[in-house]
């Protein structure tokens, strides 16, 4: 009965013993990171154009990454309309944010590629320049529009800490109206993108 007994017990044991089933397992390696990043675009309103931004992720087993970037043409484009007042400067500036998605090959060779895809919310705004000084600014209005930015880059590991990227991507914008005389497709189009990776918090 004792000897039964006990191999009730064992048997119960090794049973609950078993590892828990998950769809996702413990072993997920998570990477931080932080970019700086330039675009390079002769298309906007039909003039080169320097776009500034940024861009910070976080990367699961050095492969798929998910997170969020915006950047700002930072030209000082320097507006004028017939429908605006002749006794003031005026500039144009654009905008977008969102999120994005992205697949890095061979992260750990030394020169490899990510393709990647933004999908965000940007807008034209037309604003009195009053010599730059932000605070004093006065809207002369706003057009928003949805932006979806697919791109490829090609990266070099310089450091287990820093890469650089080097590429392209094409902007396409929809829910677009009319706005003083520009159109969406004064800002689709293709840019040269150029990105400076600093990675942190790996684990």
């Amino acid at each position: 009965m004792k000897i039964l007994l006990l191999i009730i017990l064992i048997t119960f044991a090794s049973f609950t013993a078993k590892a828990q089933e998950t769809l996702l397992n413990d072993d997920i390696e998570t990477t931080t990171y932080i970019s700086l990043e330039g675009k390079f675009t002769n298309n906007i309103d039909g003039e080169f154009g320097f776009l500034a931004g940024g861009k910070m992720a976080v990367i699961f087993n050095k492969t798929w990454g998910l997170g969020f970037a915006g950047c700002g043409l930072m030209n000082n484009n320097k507006f004028i309309h017939e429908n605006l007042p002749t006794n003031q400067d005026f500039r144009m500036d654009f905008v977008y944010i969102g999120s994005f998605l992205e697949y890095i090959y061979e992260p750990d060779d030394l020169i490899h590629f990510n393709v990647n895809c933004l999908f965000g919310i940007g807008g034209t705004t037309i604003s009195a320049d009053n010599d730059c000084k932000y605070p004093d600014e006065t809207s002369y209005g706003t057009e928003s529009c949805g932006i979806i930015e697919p791109g490829i880059q090609l990266e070099i590991n310089f450091f287990s800490w820093m890469k650089v990227g080097l590429g392209g991507s094409y902007r396409y914008l929809y829910e677009y109206e009319d706005f003083y005389d520009f159109v969406k497709s004064d800002f689709e189009g293709l840019s040269g993108v150029l990105t400076f990776t600093y990675i942190y918090n790996s684990k």
